[in-house]
């Protein structure tokens, strides 16, 4: 079960959202699955422990590089309902940034808005595809 999952779009959306966090522990223990009982299709993926990310700047990678599995690549393909919320975080920067500053320090925000530009020039170059 554990294998199917981590190849859901599900899964892959929660990596390309990690990359916009910078997560840099998302390991085997630190999301769990919810399948559906009938046909043990995932029905949703859960993060927990997302206190590695948010890093002060806009690197995404601590040691230069991807370091499986805590620091999954970008995925291939992102769902269309992730990336219209991540088109509509990129449009609602200044209301995001307002109420991240209770957080956050301004490398630790604009390090989000980054990599959140990053990914969805993927999407736009055609590295990664938006599927249903």
């Amino acid at each position: 079960m554990y294998k199917s999952a981590a190849r859901s779009q599900l899964k892959l959306d929660l990596d390309a959202f990690d990359y916009v966090i910078a997560n840099m522990d998302r390991n085997p223990g630190n999301w769990k699955i919810v399948v559906d009982p009938q046909t043990n299709a995932v029905q949703r993926v859960i993060p927990i422990d997302m206190d590695a990310s948010l890093p002060p700047g806009p690197g995404r990678y601590s040691h230069g590089q991807v370091m499986p599995p805590h620091q999954p690549a970008l995925p291939a393909t992102v769902s269309r309902g992730l990336y219209d919320r991540l088109l509509q975080m990129s449009a609602n920067r200044t209301a995001i940034e307002k109420e991240l500053q209770a957080f956050l320090q301004p490398s630790e925000i604009q390090g989000v808005f980054t990599r959140l530009d990053e990914l969805l020039q993927s999407v736009r170059g055609g590295h990664i595809q938006v599927v249903p």
